[in-house]
């Protein structure tokens, strides 16, 4: 028997579908790598790679957002990212409207998870191992390396 409906993307395929986007829209007037870039393969594994690893600061900032009572959305601050990376792209010859969809989908992922955890510690409590990673001081200078590694990444790739 056939499902109903879809099954609903996970936040690694929705990420996969951004990248997509960011590659399809971000270079334009696209032509093959010169010969000092990385072989594709490997180019897209680091792309693939610096996302996991962003989305991998995810549980900590839940933490810190379940302990100090914070909201998970934080539109500011989402906005901040979005813009940093459009801003940035041009720098690495990628077309803003191309990374931002980009930078979107990983917001949502970033979101999906923390609500994930969010839910998960409202039922079972709260386990997260100590200590709990200062947002500012731990979590937002490692995500903001990680930016324009990734833009650099993408334009590689």
């Amino acid at each position: 028997m056939e499902p109903l409906c879809a099954p609903r993307p996970t936040t690694s395929s929705l990420l996969r579908q951004g990248l997509a986007l960011v590659l399809l829209l971000a270079l334009p007037g696209w032509a093959p790598a010169d010969q000092h870039f990385s072989a594709p393969a490997e180019s897209v594994v680091r792309v693939l790679a610096l996302a996991d690893e962003r989305m991998a600061l995810m549980p900590g900032v839940a933490a810190w957002k379940w302990q100090n009572k914070a909201a998970i959305v934080d539109l500011e601050r989402e906005r901040i990212v979005v813009t940093r990376a459009v801003e940035l792209a041009g720098t690495f010859g990628l077309a803003p409207e191309g990374v931002q969809p980009l930078f979107d989908v990983q917001v949502l992922g970033a979101r999906a998870i923390q609500a994930r955890l969010h839910e998960r510690w409202k039922a079972g409590g709260f386990d997260f191992p100590p200590p709990v990673p200062s947002l500012d001081r731990d979590i937002r200078p490692k995500l903001d390396r990680i930016t324009p590694e990734l833009l650099r990444a993408v334009y590689l790739a």
